[in-house]
C-alpha cells in the first residue's frame, strides 16, 4: 500500500515538472502563477507563450498585468511597445 502511494506521488511529480509545449499550456501555467502572485513564474510562462506566438495579444496583456501587479514600470513600458509592434504586423 505504501509503495503504491509513493509510485503515484512520484508519477504526479513527473507530470507536474514537464514543460508545456504549446501556447495554451504556457498560458494556463502563467494564469495560475499570476493568481498565486508568483510574478516571476507568471512572467516566464507568458514570455514562453509570446516566444511561440509573438502575435498573441492575450499573452502580451497578461505579461503587462504581471509587470503592473509587480510594480515593474520599465518592463510594463517595454511590453506595451512590443505588443504594439507585434499587432501592427498582422
Amino acid at each position: 500500500m505504501r509503495t503504491a502511494f509513493l509510485v503515484l506521488l512520484c508519477s504526479g511529480c513527473l507530470a507536474f515538472s514537464q514543460q508545456p509545449t504549446d501556447v495554451s499550456g504556457w498560458m494556463a501555467r502563467g494564469e495560475q502563477a499570476l493568481k498565486s502572485a508568483h510574478y516571476g513564474e507568471a512572467a516566464d510562462a507568458f514570455q514562453h507563450a509570446i516566444d511561440i506566438d509573438p502575435s498573441n495579444v492575450t499573452a502580451h496583456q497578461y505579461l503587462g498585468a504581471v509587470f503592473f501587479a509587480s510594480n515593474s514600470q520599465n518592463d510594463l513600458a517595454a511590453n506595451q511597445n512590443n505588443c504594439k509592434m507585434s499587432t501592427s504586423h498582422r
